[in-house]
C-alpha cells in the first residue's frame, strides 16, 4: 500500500526525543553550556512548543485527513531533523574535551561556531512556536472530524472452502481441546492467536462446522466482535443469531432473560471472532453474564485474536498459536483459486511463475487468496507481470495488516516498527542490536517517573511487538544467549509504505540517482555519487553499506549520520573521513577486516555503540568517547597480536561504565588456542561471559578436546582480575552433564559478580555448597541464578560476608527454603564450620536486595533456626525485598522486623496461597514503597502505621479475583487514611468498589492517583474533598468504565470534581480542558455543574439519581450477601446501554 499525499505519516524523528535532548540543556547534563551561551530562555520556549505539539501528535497521526492538518504535519516533520542535528551538535560541543586555548586563532573558530549554532536555535525555535500556536486549531479539528477508517471486516460462520488446506493437524488438536478434556467446568476458554491474515477465522469456521463439534454441543453461536463492541452489543448479537430477529429495541435485562430461556441447561459453543479489546473488566463482566445464563457444564468459548494480551485476559496459557502455512499448501490453495475453472492449462512454466508469486506471500493464506484472485482469468503472459510488479496482496490485505499498526499505543512504538524496515526482507534482527539502533535514532525515551533505562524500554517495546504478532521470535537457538526476531515480508512492505519510504533498500543495482530516503541500505551495488544526489546524502541518518564500493566516496557527503553499519569482507581500513561524522551514535564494522581504528575516531564524542570483530590496539585518546555505552569486540583469536594498550584502557574496558567484557562462545569448532591467549593476557579484562557450556562435557569419557577446553577454562577462572562472571548453557538441549562441568569451573575467591543461567544439574557444585572457613566466595557481591530448573535446593548464601544482591528466578523444582539457604546446619542452631552456638551470627550481613521470582513449586519458607533460640539477626541492611509468582507459598518468614532501619521497598505479587505479609511490616518506619498485587488468599493487612510510605500499589490483578457469589471488596481499608506521606497511590482490582471514601482528604501529600481495574467504581470523593488535595498533579483512570463514562460522557457529572487537576489521563489519553486560563476554567467548571443540575431535572437525570440511591442502599448490605439478592429487581449484572461502551485503548499495567 503506497503512501500518498492524502495520507499523513509518522516521521522517523521522535518529538519526545527532541524534548529529552532539549531538556538536557536546561536541567540536565549540559545545563552549564546553555547558561554559558545564554540560550536557556530560548530553550525553555522551544520546550514549551514541543510539549504542545507532542500532546496532539498521536491523535493527528491516527485519524485526521484534512489538507491543512497534513500541511502542518509535514512542516513538523520538516523541522524535526534539522533541530535534532542542531541539538546533537550542541551535545557534541559540550562533550568535546576542554582544552586550554592558548592562541586567539584557536578561540575564534569556537566562538563563531557557538554563535552560529545559537542563532540557528533561535530561528528554528520561532518556527516551532508558530506551529504550536496552530495546535489548538488542529485539536479542535480532531474533536469535530469524522474519521474515514477502514471498516472492520465482519465475519460469518459459513465455510466456503470444501476442505481445510494444510490445517488438518490444527483442526484435530483444536477439536480435542473443545470436545475432549475440560467438560467438568461450567465454562472454559480457548484462544486462537496469530498474525493478521494467517487463517485464524478460517480455522475457527472449520472447527465450528465440524460434525463432531456439531454433535457435541446443543447450541452453537458465532459472534463477530468489532472494535466498538461492548457487552450489550455482543449479547444482542448472540440473541439475534439464535432467533434470526433483530433486537434493537430490547433492554439488556430483556436480552439476558431471552438468552436464559434458550441456553439454560444446554451445552453451547460460542465463537468470538476477531477480538481486539484489551479490557479485562469488560470480559470479566461478560463472563459473569454467561455464567448466569445457566448453560450446562462443558460449554466452551472459542476466541480468535492477533493479540497475546487479549488471549491472556481470558485464560493465560489456554492459547493455540496458528503458524504460517507451508509453501506446498499455499501453492495448492493458489492453484485452486487461480486455475481451477478458469480455463487455464497448468503447464510447467505456469506453475513455476505461480510458485514465485506464492513464495512472495510468505505463508500468509490471506495474501495467497488475494494474489490468486488477481491472477484468475489473466493471460499466461500476465502472470509474469504479477510476479514482478504487483505487491503480494491487495489493498484489502494491506488494510487488514495496518490494523495492528494503528493499535500501537504510542508514536514511539510506531516509529520503532517503521525503522525495522531498514533491514532487508527475511532478515533476522538481534535484540541488543535493534535496541541500540533505536537508541541511536532517539526513538527510546523512558517516561518521567519510571526508573527505566533506554535498554529496558527497548526490551518492553520488543515484547509488545511479539505479543501483537508484529514481530516473531526467530526459530533459532538462543546462540550465545542472544535473542532474535523476524518480521513478515508483508509487514515489511507495510512499514516501508507507512514511513513514506524514508527507509530505502537498494540491492544489486547501480546507484546514481537521489531516489532514496534518509535511512538507506545499499547492498551489493555499484555506487556512483553524482552531484545532484549529494544533498540527499547530506540528509542521511542511517547508512547500511554492504559490499558496495569505496565507502569514502559516500562519507564525503554525509554529515547527519547517526548510524553507520559497514559489511565488506575486503575492507581493512576505516577512512579518516569518519571524523566528519560528528553526530554519529552507532558504528558497526564487525563484519570487515578492520583491525586498527584511526586515531580520528576518538573525536566522535557522541558515539554510543561501537561494534568490532578483531582489534589490534585502541586508538589514541580513546578515553574521549565519553558517551560510549556499548563496546563489543567479537573475536579474540588474534589476542597475542594485541599491542600494549594505552594507559586509559583500564578505564575504557571497565564494565561498570561501558558494559564491555570478553565473551567466549564455545561453538562446536571453537579453537582451544584462543583460551590460551586469554590466559596470556589476564590484564585485559575484568568481565567474562562464557556461552554454550553444553559443548564442554562433564562425562568421565569426555573427548580429549573437551577435556582440554575445560582445563583451560578452569585456569582462566582463577585469574584474579576477573570481577564479573556469567556461565551460560543453552536452554534447549538434550545432554545434561552440567554438574561435572560446573564443579570444575570454580572461580577465584575474589570474584564479585557471579551469574549462572540454564544450569541443569540436580545440585550445585561443592565450591558453592561450602560454608566452612575460609569462605570460598568471600568477596562475592552479587549472585544471580536463572532457570536452574533441575536443582531442588538453593545454595547456601547467608554466610557470605560481602553479598549485597541476590536474584533467583525460575528454579521450579525447589519446594522449600530452609537452613541450607542461610548457611546453617540442619536445625541444631550451630554453624557448619566451628560447631559453636550462633549467639553472634548474622545471616546475610550485608544483603541489600533480595528478589525471588517464578518459584512455582515453593511451598514452605522457614526462618533460620537460630532465631528461635538465639539473638541472631537476618538481613539487617535489607533495602529491597521482592517475592513474585510463588503460587503455592502460604507464608513468608519473619525475616523483617519492625526494627529494620533500611527496608525501602517491599513487593509481594502473584502468590495465590499467601495469607499475610511478614509480621514485621507492621509499623515499619523505613518502608517507602509497597506493592501488593495478586494475593487472593490475603487474610490480614496492617500497614496503617507505616507513616513514611510514599508509594503504594494495592489490590488484586485481573487474573485473581473473587467471584460475585463470594463477594468483592467494596471499600478501601480505613487504615490507609493515616498514610499522610503518601505521594503515589495506585488502587487496582477492587471489583466491588463503587465510591472513593471522603477520608482521601487526609492524604495531603498525594501527587499521583491511579485507579485501575475497578470495574464498578462510579464516584470520586466530593469536589471539596478533591480540592483539599493541594499537591495532586495527576489522576490516571484505567479500566474503570462507569467512572470513565461519568467523566467523559453525557453531562459528565464527575468532571467538575477534577477539572482543577493539571493532568488527567483516561486509558492512556490525556483529557484536555479548554480554555486553559483560570478565570475561564472557573466558568467552564460552573457550566459543568449547571449541566449536571439540568440533567437531574430531566427523566434521565432522575433515573441516574435513583440508581445512585439504590447503589447506596446496596453498599450497606453485607458483602457476603448473594449478588442476586442485592438487586432483586435485576437478576443479572445490570449494565446501562449508554454506559456499556467499554471501548478504550490498552492501559499499561
Amino acid at each position: 500500500m503506497a503512501a500518498t499525499e492524502a495520507e499523513p505519516y509518522v516521521g522517523l524523528v521522535n518529538v519526545e526525543g527532541l524534548l529529552r535532548k532539549a531538556k538536557s540543556f536546561t536541567d540536565g547534563e549540559f545545563s552549564g553550556m546553555a547558561a554559558k551561551l545564554g540560550i536557556k530562555g530560548h530553550l525553555d520556549k522551544l520546550i514549551r512548543s514541543l510539549k504542545i505539539i507532542n500532546d496532539i501528535l498521536f491523535d493527528v497521526e491516527t485519524g485526521i485527513n484534512r489538507s491543512e492538518v497534513r500541511g502542518w504535519l509535514e512542516k513538523i516533520n520538516g523541522l524535526n531533523a534539522p533541530l535534532d542535528d542542531l541539538l546533537d551538535e550542541f551535545a557534541y560541543e559540550a562533550r568535546r574535551p576542554k582544552e586550554k586555548l592558548v592562541k586567539l586563532s584557536r578561540f575564534l573558530p569556537e566562538l563563531n561556531r557557538n554563535r552560529r549554532m545559537s542563532l540557528m536555535l533561535i530561528d528554528v525555535g520561532s518556527k516551532y512556536e508558530a506551529l504550536a500556536r496552530c495546535a489548538s486549531e488542529i485539536y479542535v479539528a480532531k474533536a469535530s472530524e469524522q474519521y474515514d477508517h477502514f471498516r472492520d471486516r465482519e465475519t460469518i460462520s459459513y465455510v466456503s472452502e470444501s476442505k481445510v488446506m494444510g490445517r488438518g493437524d490444527d483442526l484435530l488438536k483444536l477439536k480435542e481441546r473443545i470436545v475432549g478434556a475440560g467438560n467438568d467446568q461450567d465454562l472454559s476458554f480457548i484462544s486462537i492467536i496469530g498474525m493478521a491474515g494467517i487463517g485464524k477465522t478460517t480455522l475457527a469456521r472449520f472447527v465450528y462446522n465440524d460434525n463432531d463439534v456439531v454433535n457435541h454441543f446443543d447450541v452453537r453461536i458465532w459472534s463477530w466482535v468489532s472494535k466498538e463492541s461492548n457487552i450489550f452489543r455482543i449479547l444482542k448479537h448472540m440473541l439475534e443469531f439464535l432467533t434470526y430477529h433483530p433486537v434493537d429495541e430490547m433492554s439488556i435485562e430483556t436480552v439476558l432473560l431471552k438468552l436464559l430461556e434458550r441456553l439454560k441447561g444446554k451445552k453451547y459453543l460460542l465463537v468470538l471472532d476477531d477480538v481486539w479489546k484489551q479490557d479485562y473488566s469488560m470480559w470479566d463482566s461478560f463472563t459473569q453474564c454467561l455464567l448466569k445464563l445457566g448453560g450446562s457444564r462443558g460449554s466452551k468459548i472459542l476466541v480468535t485474536t492477533r493479540l497475546q494480551q487479549v488471549a491472556d485476559l481470558f485464560k493465560p496459557g489456554s492459547t493455540y498459536k496458528v503458524n504460517f502455512l507451508p509453501e506446498d499448501y499455499c501453492w495448492e490453495l493458489f492453484r485452486q483459486i487461480a486455475v481451477e475453472g478458469s480455463g487455464l492449462e497448468m503447464t510447467q512454466q505456469l506453475e513455476q511463475v505461480g510458485r514465485t508469486i506464492v513464495k512472495s506471500c510468505g505463508g500468509l493464506p490471506l495474501a495467497v487468496k488475494a494474489m490468486a484472485s488477481i491472477a484468475r482469468f489473466r493471460r499466461i503472459e500476465d502472470w509474469d507481470k504479477i510476479a514482478i510488479n504487483e505487491a503480494p496482496g491487495s489493498e484489502f490485505v494491506d488494510d487488514v495488516l495496518k490494523l495492528s499498526y494503528d493499535n500501537l499505543p504510542s508514536i514511539s512504538l510506531k516509529q520503532c516498527f517503521l525503522y525495522c524496515s531498514i533491514f532487508p526482507k527475511g532478515s533476522v534482527m538481534e535484540k541488543d542490536e535493534l535496541i541500540q539502533l533505536w537508541m541511536a535514532q532517539g526513538l527510546l525515551n523512558p517516561p518521567q517517573g519510571r526508573n527505566l533505562s533506554m535498554e529496558d524500554l527497548g526490551a518492553e517495546y520488543l515484547d509488545i511487538f511479539v505479543r501483537t504478532s508484529i514481530l516473531q521470535d526467530a526459530e533459532l537457538d538462543e546462540v550465545d544467549g542472544k535473542k532474535f526476531y523476524k518480521m513478515h515480508d508483508l509487514l515489511h512492505d507495510l512499514a516501508l509504505s507507512l514511513s513514506n519510504y524514508q527507509c530505502s533498500i537498494m540491492e544489486g543495482i547501480k546507484v546514481g540517482t537521489d531516489d532514496f530516503g534518509v535511512h538507506l541500505s545499499v547492498i551489493n551495488c555499484e555506487v556512483s555519487v553524482s552531484q545532484p544526489s549529494t544533498n540527499k546524502y547530506e540528509r542521511l541518518r542511517t547508512l547500511h553499506w554492504v559490499n558496495s564500493g569505496v565507502l569514502g566516496d559516500v562519507l564525503r557527503y554525509t554529515t547527519s549520520l547517526r548510524v553507520l553499519i559497514v559489511v565488506d569482507s575486503l575492507l581493512e581500513e576505516l577512512p579518516d573521513l569518519i571524523s566528519r561524522l560528528k553526530l554519529l551514535y552507532y558504528l558497526d564494522i564487525s563484519k570487515t577486516k578492520i583491525q586498527r581504528l584511526p586515531d580520528s575516531i576518538s573525536t566522535l564524542y557522541n558515539l554510543q555503540t561501537l561494534r568490532l570483530y578483531d582489534l589490534m590496539e585502541l586508538p589514541k585518546n580513546f578515553e574521549n568517547l565519553v558517551n560510549l555505552k556499548h563496546l563489543f569486540i567479537g573475536n579474540f583469536q588474534d589476542l597475542d597480536k594485541l599491542s600494549v594498550l594505552p594507559s586509559q584502557a583500564e578505564t575504557v574496558l571497565n564494565p561498570s561504565s561501558l558494559k564491555a567484557c570478553f565473551k567466549v562462545h564455545l561453538h562446536d569448532n571453537y579453537p582451544t588456542e584462543n583460551l590460551k591467549k586469554l590466559l596470556d593476557h589476564p590484564d585485559l579484562y575484568s568481565c567474562l561471559r562464557i556461552y554454550r557450556l553444553e559443548n564442554v562435557s562433564g562425562y568421565e569419557k569426555e573427548k580429549e578436546k573437551e577435556k582440554d577446553t575445560k582445563e583451560k577454562l578452569s585456569s582462566i577462572l582463577r585469574i584474579s582480575t576477573i570481577e564479573s562472571l556469567r556461565l551460560h548453557w543453552n536452554a534447549r538441549r538434550e545432554n545434561c552433564y552440567d554438574e561435572g562441568v560446573l564443579e570444575d569451573l570454580q572461580p577465584h575467591s575474589d570474584i564479585k559478580d557471579l551469574a549462572i543461567e540454564n544450569y541443569k544439574g540436580p545440585a550445585f557444585p561443592s565450591w558453592m555448597q561450602n560454608t566452612s572457613e575460609p569462605v570460598i566466595l568471600h568477596h562475592l557481591v552479587k549472585m544471580e541464578l536463572e532457570d536452574c530448573s533441575y536443582c531442588e535446593q538453593f545454595p547456601p548464601l547467608g554466610h557470605l560476608p560481602s553479598l549485597k544482591v541476590v536474584k533467583i528466578r525460575g528454579m521450579v523444582n525447589v519446594k522449600s527454603i530452609g537452613a541450607e539457604f542461610y548457611g546453617l546446619t540442619d536445625g541444631d542452631g550451630q554453624s557448619s564450620s566451628s560447631g559453636s552456638p550462633l549467639t553472634a551470627r548474622t545471616v546475610f550481613p550485608k544483603l541489600r536486595e533480595l528478589t525471588l521470582r517464578e518459584l512455582t513449586s515453593l511451598e514452605e519458607w522457614s526462618e533460620p533456626v537460630s532465631l528461635s533460640n538465639h539473638s541472631s539477626t537476618v538481613c539487617p541492611l535489607l533495602e529491597k525485598f521482592e517475592v513474585e509468582q510463588c503460587p503455592k507459598l502460604e507464608r513468608l518468614p519473619n525475616v523483617i522486623t519492625s526494627s529494620h532501619e533500611h527496608l525501602r521497598r517491599l513487593e509481594v505479587a502473584w502468590c495465590d496461597s499467601l495469607d499475610g505479609l511478614p509480621e514485621g511490616v507492621v509499623g515499619l518506619k523505613s518502608l517507602e514503597d509497597l506493592e501488593i498485587r495478586g494475593l487472593p488468599s490475603l487474610s490480614k493487612l496492617s500497614i496503617g502505621h507505616c507513616r513514611n510510605l510514599t508509594s503504594l500499589t494495592i489490590g488484586g490483578i485481573s487474573e485473581v479475583r473473587r467471584t460475585l457469589q463470594s463477594g468483592e471488596l467494596a471499600s478501601l481499608p480505613e487504615q490507609l487514611q493515616y498514610l499522610s506521606a503518601l505521594k503515589f497511590f495506585t488502587i487496582s482490582g477492587y471489583g466491588g468498589l463503587e465510591t472513593l471514601p471522603e477520608w482521601f482528604s487526609e492524604l495531603q501529600s498525594l501527587q499521583i492517583l491511579k485507579l485501575e481495574f475497578c470495574w464498578k467504581l462510579m464516584y470520586l470523593p466530593a469536589a471539596e474533598t478533591m480540592k483539599q488535595l493541594k499537591n495532586l498533579d495527576e489522576l490516571d483512570i484505567c479500566y474503570c468504565p462507569p467512572l470513565e463514562a461519568r467523566c467523559t460522557k453525557g453531562s459528565r457529572p464527575e468532571l467538575y470534581k477534577i477539572s482543577h487537576i493539571p493532568r488527567i489521563m483516561i486509558n492512556s489519553e490525556e483529557i484536555k480542558f479548554r480554555p486553559l486560563n483560570k478565570n475561564k476554567n472557573a466558568t467552564y467548571t460552573q457550566t459543568l455543574r449547571n449541566k449536571v443540575k439540568e440533567s437531574e431535572k430531566s427523566g434521565k437525570g432522575k433515573r441516574n439519581v435513583g440508581e445512585r440511591k439504590q447503589q447506596g442502599r446496596n453498599a450497606t448490605l453485607s458483602s457476603s450477601q448473594p449478588a442476586d439478592q442485592v438487586r432483586p429487581e435485576t437478576p443479572f449484572l445490570s449494565i446501562q446501554p449508554e454506559e456499556a461502551h467499554l471501548g478504550h485503548p490498552a492501559c499499561p499495567r
